[in-house]
């Protein structure tokens, strides 16, 4: 009797958890419809708010040509197209993240892969929502499973967008300025990330530029600054871009150090390398001399590398060659290859500095004391201060408590964009940071 008892009971609490179940699966499916007749309501308004008068408008009539809801991480995300688009399937790198639009035509060109977020009423660009802090992609990409929407960048990628939003915030680029402008590659190195940029306009011309003992070759002219020909920036570790050749001339970058690594994305040799194989022997001078005596496979060997006349002249310097020079390559490369390789020639060593302090520099002149508190992005050991009533200026010679030269380098770096500061130096006489 028990057990019929029993028996019935448990049926009973069966079927009331089925009926539960079914009442909160249709509650939640409401609920979710009711959402995404909100999303797709407030898309629409946006949409005839921004095109009429366009032409567009008149041939819709009010169904969506694209939907697609990714998920709720601070805000609603979803993307959608109000009429049908071009096949091609445009793309947005937000944050972390490639977003792609599959047939559907771009809201606009700010928002290439149409990807929308809603929250408290309001819609707007995912974009606008990432850049004010309300939505998290991270979570977003856990949540939904619309992976071929958005695809989470490698690593690479990461640092090339990175690059690419530092040096369009510092150059204040805009529109298809920003848009177009392409970062081919990025590398990290000590203290720095060392990139090429492409912007939106080149000139077909070759370009090239010797740097500390090393050419540089491309078949553009990119770069947008005159010292800068083939588009090679630097990014420091707080964000702050530079040409390649600025720092390297500081002596912030050994090429020696980046130069593996560097040849493999760009075209780079080493001065008088003729057979490329990133390091200078006596093989390059005997093929110099074979070359001087026309042997074939020398020629040859020389005409697979573009400028590979001006890596074979190392007897002078380059920019006399390049600007005006009328020298040729002689056998005197070939002795000045051998004398270097025994070390019977020395060249200067790379630009040094002070690895314990550095010098900053106030204009005009200040009454403020300063004090390591007024440095929170490091570690202090002390100020020297001294005031010139001539040049009306304030120098500070700042001590790291923990000195060395990348110290040093991400010290002066942290705090370049204080507007208080006129010039930050390293402690040699005629740098700028």
């Amino acid at each position: 009797m028990y057990k019929k008892i029993l028996s019935v009971m448990l049926v009973l609490l069966m079927l009331c958890s089925c009926f539960t179940v079914f009442a909160s699966a249709e509650g939640e499916t409401s609920e979710s419809e009711e959402l995404i007749k909100v999303l797709k309501d407030a898309y629409t308004e946006q949409w005839l708010e921004d095109y009429e008068g366009r032409g567009e408008a008149e041939y819709f009539d009010g169904t969506l040509n694209y939907f697609s809801y990714l998920g709720e991480a601070g805000c609603h995300v979803f993307q959608a197209a109000a009429v049908p688009g071009d096949p091609v399937a445009p793309t947005d790198i937000i944050g972390d993240y490639r977003f792609t639009a599959f047939m559907c035509m771009t809201y606009c060109d700010t928002n290439p892969a149409a990807m929308f977020a809603y929250k408290d009423g309001e819609l707007m660009t995912l974009k606008e929502a990432y850049n004010k802090g309300l939505v998290d992609l991270d979570l977003l990409y856990e949540q939904t499973d619309k992976h071929d929407t958005m695809e989470k960048l490698s690593d690479e990628e990461i640092l090339e967008n990175k690059c690419k939003e530092a040096f369009v915030k510092q150059y204040e680029l805009i529109g298809d300025s920003a848009e177009y402008s392409y970062v081919p590659f990025a590398i990290q190195f000590k203290n720095y990330v060392v990139f090429k940029l492409y912007p939106i306009t080149v000139s077909p011309m070759e370009s090239f530029q010797y740097l500390d003992g090393y050419l540089f070759c491309e078949g553009n002219i990119i770069g947008s600054e005159r010292d800068n020909p083939t588009g090679l920036y630097t990014m420091d570790n707080f964000g702050n871009i530079e040409s390649l050749y600025k720092t390297v001339s500081k002596g912030f970058i050994d090429l020696d150090e980046v130069y593996p690594e560097l040849s493999k994305k760009t075209v780079m040799y080493m001065s008088g390398d003729v057979d490329n194989d990133k390091k200078l022997t006596v093989k390059d001078a005997t093929l110099i001399q074979k070359y001087l005596a026309n042997v074939p496979e020398a020629i040859k060997k020389v005409g697979e590398l573009q400028l590979g006349y001006c890596v074979m002249e190392v007897d002078e310097p380059f920019e006399l060659r390049m600007f005006g020079g009328t020298s040729k390559v002689t056998i005197k490369d070939a002795t000045f290859i051998q004398k270097k390789v025994a070390k019977i020639i020395v060249e200067e060593a790379p630009k040094s500095f002070d690895h314990q302090a550095f010098n900053i520099s106030i204009e005009p002149k200040t009454a403020k004391e300063y004090t390591p508190e007024d440095f929170p992005e490091f570690e202090v050991e002390k100020i020297d201060r001294f005031d010139s009533d001539m040049l009306d200026m304030t120098l500070l010679t700042v001590y790291l408590k923990n000195p060395g030269k990348d110290n040093i380098i991400d010290a002066m770096n942290s705090i370049r964009t204080r507007a208080e500061f006129s010039h930050i130096s390293a402690c040699y006489a005629g740098y700028d940071a």
